[in-house]
């Protein structure tokens, strides 16, 4: 019996059991081994993403837009990248957001705050947010009232905590009822 003759749903479990105690590099080698293996190995690779420079977030934006299987599979996304980034990102793409069906769960510590703005009204619905920027962006309470599904709410302005104290709150108290405070870290990251 070979590899590639077992049911996928029997390898995508091997796969994601063996992730995070194998190399993702050597992981990721598998995808241009085997035909068959690719699409199991790159949802088990896509599941957890975090980006740490900005050149790797337009190599995730290419990827997720290049494949939909990619971006259906993306649950956790982390972006964290800061201006001492050699290669900045000028503007989020509002598409690779809209292609993240299944997202529930997103780190967002950037210190452009503008990139808020791209999350209003996106088809996921999250059960953890993290926020953590230096400037308040007026955006943050209309991405806040789109994700009714928030469980875990983490926000982090830095300085900015005069204008947050004085802006408007409208958030719908059912979106703030359930929250608790939780915050995982995804294992994987894309230079």
């Amino acid at each position: 019996m070979s590899l590639s003759s077992l049911p996928p749903e029997l390898l995508l479990s091997v796969f994601r059991a063996y992730a995070p105690e194998v190399d993702r590099t050597w992981l990721a080698s598998v995808t241009t081994l085997c035909k068959t293996l690719k699409p199991i190995v790159e949802s088990v690779l896509y599941r957890e993403v975090t980006i740490i420079s900005g050149e790797g977030f337009r190599t995730f934006c290419h990827s997720v837009a290049s494949d939909s299987s990619r971006s259906a599979a993306v649950r956790k996304l982390a972006l964290v990248f800061h201006l001492n980034d050699t290669s900045p990102v000028d503007i989020i793409p509002r598409s690779t957001f809209l292609s993240l069906i299944n997202l529930d769960w997103l780190k967002l510590d950037m210190d452009d705050p503008s990139y808020l703005a791209s999350l209003v009204d996106a088809p996921f619905r999250l059960r953890s947010l993290l926020v953590m920027t230096w400037h308040y962006h007026s955006s943050f309470e209309d991405v806040i009232a789109s994700q009714h599904s928030l469980k875990t709410l983490t926000i982090d302005f830095g300085q900015d905590i005069e204008h947050v104290q004085a802006s408007r709150l409208d958030i719908p108290c059912n979106s703030l009822s359930p929250l608790k405070s939780d915050t995982p870290v995804p294992p994987h990251r894309i230079p």
